[in-house]
C-alpha cells in the first residue's frame, strides 16, 4: 500500500511584512534531519527525499497546491500543501517531525 504524507506551509507573519522570500525548516523523519529550502520546487524535494531517504522507488507530488513548498504572495498569502506519496516498496515510511522553521510555519501531517 502506498503512503502520503502532507506538508503545509505558510511564510510568517514577518516574512511577508518585510518582503523576506527565504525561508528554511528542518525535516526529520527516523534518524535523518534533512534541511530544506521553502523556495524549493515539488521536483527538488522529492529528489532529496528519495536521495536522503535512499528510497528505491519514485516519490509523487500529485495532487499538491502549488509548484513550489511554500508560496509568498504578501496579498494574498496562502498555505501550500504538498501531498507526497511514497511506492509501497519503501513503506512503511516513518511520521514527519518539523524542527527549526525560519520564516515559514510548517505542518506535517502522515495521511495514509
Amino acid at each position: 500500500m502506498q503512503e502520503v504524507h502532507s506538508l503545509s506551509c505558510s511564510y510568517s507573519q514577518h516574512a511577508l511584512e518585510s518582503l523576506d522570500t527565504t525561508g528554511s525548516f528542518e525535516l526529520e523523519i527516523a534518524n535523518s534531519r534533512i534541511q530544506i529550502d521553502a523556495s524549493s520546487t515539488l521536483d527538488d524535494v522529492k529528489l532529496i527525499l528519495h536521495k536522503s531517504l535512499n528510497l528505491s522507488g519514485p516519490v509523487s507530488s500529485i495532487g499538491s497546491s502549488h509548484g513550489t513548498l511554500c508560496h509568498f504572495n504578501k496579498e494574498n498569502p496562502t498555505t501550500a500543501v504538498t501531498l507526497l506519496t511514497f511506492s509501497a516498496e519503501d513503506g512503511p515510511i516513518p511520521a514527519f517531525s518539523v524542527r527549526a522553521e525560519e520564516n515559514v510555519h510548517v505542518i506535517a501531517n502522515n495521511l495514509v
